[in-house]
């Protein structure tokens, strides 16, 4: 099987609205005041039309921070104080046990949250987002252990499955189907058998640091996928595990990068 490349893809992350410059304004809601700092004003029905251009825009990011913004146990006044969360570059690994639909439609959402895991730090960092006026912001950051995450019996899996060879071969149910975009063939779907003698061993957790994971999660689910979405890239991949016997097993995989 060729090496598996996860730089990611083929779903463009976002679409941007066009974007309308009026003067910087304030905005009454709940009894709190919020700032709009810079003159950016768009108009977001999803969480996905903003959140793009909210990981790189550095100006863009500080416009929307409803402050004081409460980080842990610290407090962040103003805009001169906060600094810019990058977030996610080239993909964004997601963590689901069944579809990845509460990011995808999430057109009627006032609120918004995920978690992001660390696996490096054994953090997980919880971001809460919310609508205001048709614009979305974010309020607040919190950090946790991963030890303390509903899913952490999969997380942990997950670190001995990707650090540990032997582990890996045995937690993989072979032969699994590879179902791919054939380059050869215009990019046409295809699906092929990998046998055990055909894997190499998978490196998975650098990939997936800053993984995904939304609150709707089903932790008694036997069912975990971990996808990749690019981000204005053409890669798109997704794992399958199963968990068959009591047992995480990789069951399959699909890469319709191109």
């Amino acid at each position: 099987m060729k090496e598996i490349t996860l730089i990611i893809s083929v779903v463009t992350l976002l679409s941007c609205n066009s974007k309308n410059r009026e003067s910087s304004k304030t905005i009454d809601v709940d009894s709190s005041v919020v700032q709009n700092i810079t003159q950016y004003t768009i108009t977001e029905t999803r969480f996905s039309d903003f959140f793009e251009r909210f990981m790189w825009d550095q100006e863009f990011q500080k416009s929307r921070v409803l402050f004081p913004f409460k980080q842990n146990n610290e407090t962040i006044s103003s805009h001169q104080d906060w600094k810019h969360l990058p977030f996610y570059s080239d993909y964004i690994p997601i963590l689901s046990s069944d579809t990845i639909e509460y990011f995808l439609d999430d057109s009627t959402r006032n609120k918004f949250e995920f978690s992001m895991i660390d696996f490096q730090k054994r953090v997980s960092e919880k971001f809460n987002f919310k609508k205001i006026n048709n614009q979305w912001f974010i309020l607040s950051s919190e950090s946790s252990s991963i030890e303390i995450q509903p899913d952490f019996e999969f997380l942990e899996f997950l670190i001995n499955w990707s650090n540990d060879s032997t582990f890996q071969i045995n937690h993989t149910r072979f032969p699994f189907p590879e179902s791919y975009a054939d380059s050869e063939n215009d990019y046409e779907n295809a699906t092929r058998l990998i046998e055990r003698a055909d894997w190499k061993h998978l490196k998975l957790i650098p990939h997936v640091n800053k993984l995904m994971i939304f609150p709707n999660m089903t932790v008694d689910a036997t069912i975990r996928s971990i996808f990749f979405r690019g981000i204005e890239n053409g890669i798109w991949i997704e794992y399958s595990f199963e968990k068959i016997d009591g047992i995480w097993k990789l069951t399959g995989l699909e890469d319709y990068s191109t």
